[in-house]
Order: C-alpha cells, then sequence, then structure tokens
C-alpha cells in the first residue's frame, strides 16, 4: 500500500474540554487507486489531511506514505507525496515560475528536467501568460494551478489534493480530471478531499467521515450498481434528510 492509515485520532482542548477531530480512523490506498473523501464541515477531513500531509501530528495511531511513517520521517514522507491546498501560504511576491523553480530545487531536480516539466504543465494548464506575474495578484483559479504544478512536478507516489478544483474554470477542470486518470494508468495514488461530489465521480472508492469517524469506506462501483447517486449515499450515510 502506498498511504497506509492506521487508528488514527486527533484531539484539541477548547476552553478546558478535549474535542475529538478525527476518532480512529483507518484506511489504506494502493497504487493506481483513487479514493475520494467527503463529509459535512466539521467531519474532521481536513484535520485528517493535514496530518496525512505531515503538517499536524496525529494524538494517536500511525500514517506511512509508501513505508515511511510521516511523523518519524516527515522527509522522506513529504519526499513521495505532492499535497495540493487552497490553503499554500506560499510566497505572494514571488512570480509563479519563481515558486516552482524553487520548489524544483527543494525536490533535488535537474534544473533541465525542471524547466522541461513546468513548461508542460503550464501549456497544459494555460499558465504561461501569469507565470511572471506576482503569485498574490493571481485569481484563485490560477493560483490552484500553480499549486497543482508544484504538488506534481517531482512526480510523486502518492497524490493529495485538498479540494482540487476549487476556482477552475471549465477548461482547466477537464484538464485536471484528465491528468488524474493519467496519473492513475501511471500507478500514482490520490486521496481527494471536495465538497464537489462530481470529482469523487473519478474515484475507485469513496470514504466518508461524519463527527470525525469514518463511517463508509465503499467501492464507487458498488453504490453504482444499487442505482444511488452518489448524493443519496451521502446523505443517507451523514442522516441528513
Amino acid at each position: 500500500m502506498v498511504l497506509e492509515v492506521e487508528k488514527v485520532s486527533k484531539q484539541f482542548i477548547h476552553e478546558k474540554q478535549t474535542v475529538d477531530a478525527v476518532r480512529d480512523v483507518s484506511f489504506a490506498i494502493a497504487a493506481g487507486e483513487t479514493v475520494g473523501l467527503i463529509g459535512p464541515n466539521g467531519a474532521g477531513k481536513s484535520t485528517l489531511m493535514r496530518m496525512i500531509a505531515t503538517l499536524m501530528k496525529p494524538s494517536s495511531g500511525n500514517i506511512s506514505v509508501d513505508g515511511y511513517d510521516v511523523v518519524a520521517h516527515p522527509q522522506a514522507a513529504k519526499a513521495r507525496m505532492g499535497y495540493v491546498s487552497l490553503d499554500t501560504n506560499l510566497p505572494e511576491q514571488m512570480s509563479g515560475a519563481q515558486l516552482l523553480r524553487y520548489f524544483a530545487r527543494i525536490y533535488e531536480l535537474d534544473a533541465q528536467v525542471a524547466e522541461r516539466r513546468i513548461a508542460d504543465w503550464a501549456d497544459r494548464l494555460r499558465l504561461h501568460e501569469y507565470m511572471q506575474k506576482p503569485f498574490g495578484q493571481l485569481s484563485t483559479g490560477n493560483k490552484q494551478k500553480i499549486s497543482l504544478v508544484r504538488g506534481l512536478l517531482h512526480q510523486p507516489k502518492f497524490l493529495l489534493l485538498d479540494e482540487p478544483s476549487n476556482g477552475l474554470d471549465i477548461l482547466a477542470l477537464g484538464t485536471l480530471r484528465e491528468m488524474l486518470q493519467s496519473l492513475k494508468k501511471d500507478g500514482t495514488a490520490i486521496l481527494i478531499s471536495s465538497h464537489i461530489l462530481q470529482d469523487i465521480q473519478l474515484c475507485d472508492r469513496v470514504l466518508v467521515m461524519h463527527e470525525g469517524a469514518l463511517i463508509r469506506n465503499e467501492p464507487l462501483a458498488q453504490i453504482s450498481e444499487r442505482l444511488v447517486s452518489l448524493e443519496e449515499y451521502y446523505l443517507k450515510a451523514v442522516s441528513v434528510r
């Protein structure tokens, strides 16, 4: 398995009380598998994603990426992972091109290889005219495109996507979905967290979180066989009807 999440929990202290944000969550993702994570606001999805991305330590349990524990070996885990989120915290004064070259150096990519990959993704995502503009002046959609390229430059074994289609125009959405299908064929393991159910339709399996717990883990094909729409499945799972 490329991603393994075993009995992971996360507690916070709020007003002197313990809050269980994530409760005993376990699942795994194999190479070439795309998994969707859905749930209402406050379900614990973002906390779980941040723990997988090494941005937050779990209170208990274990998370590994390609065999590397994200707490014991965070740098090795991050080297095998691409993380894409709207909450980028990227330097806004740097241009898109400067940012991508900076991350290419962090990934220790050969300069010529990096330039080819940056140019290729700029073509595919129609980014060339924005690459020299300061990141802070770009639209939400173009920031998201550059964040996508940043997460893919080093060709990671595992791709972690938090609301990946937010702010993207129709053409970029089509490119994103084609890209995900291509990455899947190449053996990349992908986890997508999204409120847009159309994104989840690309997945092999669906995870549903509610009140910090994982309450469903089911292949999308089985849901479709029951002639249940993904929206109906989700609403039934969280008992909001």
